[in-house]
């Protein structure tokens, strides 16, 4: 089990014109995309999420590798809380030495990681329509 989260978020700039060498290696973090997924389930902003192995390019050691979850929310009311909570649920199943980071997705933008993420990969978590109603409306069988 990784290290406990700092109390407050990190917020990292990458410097514009940084390289970053992306992909979706064989193996998938299963675990940690389950825990992600029942997080994102229970709130409704969350639109979609995808994930991506990121370095930087200059990084030639590999041990600057991150698991990259890249989120669509469809407002943006309780972003930090929502990614704090994401955070602490995916720590529980990153080994030592792994990390994850968090970024905001938006498709009205053009950019590299936008169009990758959603051009050649595939959303792990997508909110259906109706969902949140449908988890929130108790079930009972008639006889």
């Amino acid at each position: 089990m990784a290290d406990t989260l700092p109390a407050e978020p990190q917020e990292v700039m990458i410097e514009q014109g940084t390289a970053l060498l992306l992909s979706v290696p064989d193996k998938t973090p299963e675990d940690v995309l389950g825990a992600l997924s029942g997080i994102f389930k229970q709130h409704k902003p969350v639109r979609r999420a995808f994930w991506v192995m990121a370095q930087e390019k200059d990084d030639k050691s590999g041990d600057g590798q991150v698991l990259l979850i890249a989120l669509e929310f469809s407002e943006e009311s309780e972003i930090d809380a929502i990614i704090s909570e994401a955070a602490q649920a995916a720590m529980e199943y990153l080994g030592d030495g792994e990390h994850i980071d968090f970024c905001l997705l938006n498709p009205d933008e053009n950019d590299g990681l936008t169009h990758f993420l959603t051009q050649h990969t595939s959303a792990f978590y997508q909110r259906r329509l109706g969902g949140w109603l449908r988890n929130a409306i108790p079930v009972t069988e008639m006889k």
